[in-house]
């Protein structure tokens, strides 16, 4: 915790001395991520809006002998690629965090990839390793689920149609994913895991649409049906963790499966409420209750999103569940 508060120091220096770089960015998104696994909030909110006017001001104060960075016309290859990794990353961060907030749209939705030869919201392949290039694939269908979700159109029969449109998608690339990660751990691809969330969300808002009509009514059933069997993927994925070895190595995990987890725990938590399955939800509500707790240990984001379960949870029921959990 020290260390990261003396970070936080040094930027804030930085920053009232007027110096920026691809490197004081790429230190502002190292520490917007560690806000991020940890669950410090709202400062990775805060942290994520100033890293993308730190990356911003990269280019618009260039020439006003503030900055130490020189413009994009004088910039090699190498370190145009580098910057547009960082913008790449800022975008898969900033996207991941308007999920995880809630309705707001990210800050940097409809930009365009600096020194991207591809269109707006792309990038270019040959920047990066495969998997980060798949990482903001994920990222980019997750923000269009943010969309859907969030900013529907008036027209019923388009928003059914773009719905399923992305849940397509999205279940393709996860079937290129797995292909690709052949012998790991689902949950070591944080692009597989960011698709997953994209599924869970989707299926999740469809299941409780509003059906006016019996083609709205038939999508409805099938997004509960999908829900119920994208749920028990997600527990068998965190029950492989503990066959075996009986040791739990949260090293392996992508950052970006707490929230998974959570969310998952939190849909089963509401079918608790309702009274639905309660013996089998009940089980399954503590597995994932567990491995938060685990990955608590290393990573305080477990700890916060236990103690937002618990917010959503009855004392009646929070007792049940940890008679045994």
């Amino acid at each position: 915790m020290l260390m990261y508060l003396s970070g936080k120091s040094w930027i804030a220096l930085l920053e009232g001395a007027g110096l920026n770089s691809i490197e004081i960015v790429s230190s502002r998104l190292l520490t917007t991520l560690f806000e991020v696994v940890h669950g410090f909030y709202p400062a990775a909110y805060l942290s994520i809006a100033a890293t993308v006017r730190a990356a911003d001001a990269l280019s618009v104060y260039q020439g006003q002998g503030i900055l130490i960075s020189r413009s994009s016309d004088s910039l090699g290859k190498k370190e145009k690629e580098e910057r547009t990794k960082i913008w790449c990353g800022i975008m898969i961060l900033d996207r991941y965090l308007a999920v995880e907030v809630g309705k707001w749209p990210p800050i940097t939705r409809g930009r365009m990839v600096p020194d991207c030869r591809n269109t707006p919201g792309g990038t270019n392949s040959e920047v990066g390793s495969l998997s980060f290039h798949r990482l903001f694939e994920a990222s980019s269908l997750l923000d269009k689920v943010h969309t859907a979700i969030h900013e529907p159109t008036s027209q019923q029969s388009f928003n059914v149609e773009e719905a399923s449109m992305i849940v397509t998608t999205l279940t393709s690339f996860e079937t290129i994913v797995e292909q690709e990660i052949a012998g790991k751990s689902k949950l070591s691809s944080s692009g597989l895991v960011l698709a997953t969330t994209g599924l869970l969300l989707a299926f999740e808002n469809g299941s409780k649409a509003i059906c006016p009509d019996h083609e709205t009514s038939q999508c409805q059933i099938q997004a509960i049906v999908a829900l119920g069997s994208l749920i028990e993927e997600i527990l068998k994925l965190v029950e492989e963790l503990e066959e075996g070895t009986g040791t739990f190595d949260v090293g392996t995990f992508s950052p970006f499966a707490f929230h998974l987890i959570y969310k998952a725990a939190a849909i089963v938590t509401e079918r608790l409420q309702v009274g639905l399955e309660l013996e089998t939800n009940l089980q399954r509500v503590r597995i994932l209750r567990k491995i938060l707790r685990l990955v608590g240990h290393r990573w305080l984001a477990g700890q916060r999103y236990l103690r937002l379960l618990n917010e959503d949870t009855t004392p009646r029921m929070l007792k049940a569940i940890e008679c045994v959990d």
